[in-house]
C-alpha cells in the first residue's frame, strides 16, 4: 500500500501548484482543494523525460535541459 501524504503539512506550505500521482484519486481530490493539482505519472524508468515533462509544466524547460546535460557530463 502507498502511504498517503500529510495533507496538513502540504497545506501549511501554501503551494501554488501540486504535482501528484494521478492514480490515487482520493488523495488527488483532496490535494486539489489545497491548490491547483496536476497529475504527473512518474515511472522513474525515464527520469530525463519525466524531468522534461515536469519542467515544461512550470515553464522551465531550458533549465531541465541544462540539468540533464550537467548530469551526463
Amino acid at each position: 500500500p502507498t502511504e498517503s501524504p500529510n495533507l496538513e503539512r502540504i497545506a501549511a506550505l501554501e503551494p501554488d501548484l501540486i504535482l501528484a500521482n494521478p492514480w490515487q484519486e482520493d488523495v488527488y481530490d483532496r490535494l486539489s482543494r489545497i491548490a491547483p493539482t496536476v497529475g504527473v505519472p512518474l515511472s522513474y524508468s525515464d527520469y530525463e523525460q519525466e524531468l522534461r515533462d515536469v519542467a515544461a509544466l512550470v515553464g522551465r524547460g531550458g533549465e531541465a535541459e541544462r540539468l540533464i546535460q550537467a548530469h551526463r557530463e
